[in-house]
């Protein structure tokens, strides 16, 4: 996997190319739009801009005849208004053991706390601010890993 870095701040969008090995101007192209509209503008850091879903994600995926699905790193269940359990007695190593060797898109906050995505090539966190590390520099909620659709 290439790492690719961002000027602005997409990266959903970067990491989405990063494992798929395209462009993401041609990601831009085929959801049309940049991400970058300003939808907010109460926010003044990144959450003011429209930014990507990850259905706009999917979608791109899906014409490479791929998918995502979402593996939580900490799986919680509870009955209606109860107390949330985790639903693993191990849950570290479930995840870890999933996402070995695949390639994921990994969604989280970063170590200072803001919301942040990372492309994962089943080592290597591939962050599109420019580093390439073991592990992401944050908290991971979910990792959206790519397989092949059956089509």
């Amino acid at each position: 996997m290439k790492l690719l870095r961002m000027n602005k701040p997409q990266c959903l969008l970067f990491s989405a190319a990063m494992i798929l090995d395209v462009s993401p101007f041609i990601l831009i192209k085929e959801i049309g739009h940049d991400g970058l509209d300003v939808w907010w503008p109460d926010y003044q850091d990144s959450r003011k801009y429209r930014a990507h879903s990850i259905e706009e994600i999917i979608d791109c995926c899906l014409k490479r005849n791929k998918t995502l699905t979402p593996i939580a790193a900490l799986p919680m269940q509870a009955p209606e208004g109860g107390e949330p359990m985790p639903t693993y007695a191990f849950p570290t190593r479930r995840f870890e053991e999933i996402i070995k060797d695949r390639r994921a898109i990994l969604i989280g906050t970063t170590s200072k706390g803001g919301g942040h995505a990372w492309a994962w090539d089943g080592v290597h966190a591939y962050d599109s601010r420019g580093t390439k590390s073991l592990e992401p520099d944050g908290n991971i909620r979910t990792a959206w890993v790519l397989f092949d659709t059956l089509m």
